[in-house]
């Protein structure tokens, strides 16, 4: 779509790994053409009162990030399938990452991951811990053969924000402010709060109206670190794509 001059929206994940995820993106640069990665989670008001509290300060420093995804959707054939990038962590464990990524804006100086792999040599969950410069850290756990409760949080030292579930598509959040909730109007989406792909639609129609190649709640440095991250969690658990890695 790029070499037809097309502008691209792509859904969640962008690539296989951080190589192709950058080819692409320096590609559209290139050709000065608009390149968002569709992680519809950034652009949810409740994301946005998330930014505004982590930028007033209210929560002091951020020394903890919590986020737990488990859902069981194994059964489905396509995340068994190594050549069309199965496994957890690239399909939810990336809705984790994200996080993370989002309240600390920046690369982790450690990365440690366990995990397990299935017999079709796919991951079906993983532990991930961050470590920032700064001493603090993220745990993050997503396992695609289990249900839980679907949440995350952030602790300060002053204060903390907890984002009900699905903390990935969230309508309510426990702010230093007090609670906000932000209604969806629901008319039978395949997915849980899917109203939501609003938010992202319309921010990608104010980027193009005003010619911009990227939008700044999900940049391109934005899907580099992400990537970056998976891909040496994949490393550290053993998910290896035999024909992209």
């Amino acid at each position: 779509m790029l070499e037809a001059g097309k502008h691209v929206l792509c859904e969640k994940p962008m690539a296989m790994n951080y190589k192709q995820a950058k080819q692409v993106l320096d590609f559209a640069k290139s050709k000065n053409l608009l390149f968002v990665e569709g992680m519809w989670s950034r652009w949810f008001p409740a994301y946005d009162e998330i930014r505004k509290e982590i930028s007033s300060g209210t929560l002091g420093d951020i020394r903890l990030v919590q986020v737990t995804f488990c859902v069981p959707i194994m059964h489905r054939e396509r995340l068994h399938s190594v050549e069309l990038g199965g496994g957890a962590t690239l399909d939810i464990g990336i809705y984790a990452v994200q996080f993370a990524c989002l309240v600390f804006n920046e690369m982790p100086e450690s990365i440690t991951a366990v995990g397990h792999l299935m017999e079709s040599g796919v991951d079906e969950n993983a532990c991930i811990i961050l470590k920032y410069k700064n001493g603090a850290i993220a745990n993050l756990t997503y396992h695609a053969g289990l249900d839980n409760t679907n949440t995350a949080v952030i602790c300060g030292t002053q204060d903390r924000i907890e984002v009900e579930q699905p903390f990935w598509a969230p309508t309510k959040i426990r702010t230093p402010s007090g609670v906000k909730e932000f209604a969806l109007n629901y008319e039978g989406y395949v997915y849980e709060n899917s109203a939501g792909f609003q938010y992202e639609a319309n921010a990608i129609r104010d980027c193009l109206s005003k010619g911009l190649i990227e939008h700044h709640y999900v940049t391109h440095r934005d899907s580099e670190m992400v990537h970056k991250i998976m891909d040496e969690v994949r490393r550290q658990i053993g998910m290896v794509y035999p024909d992209f890695d």
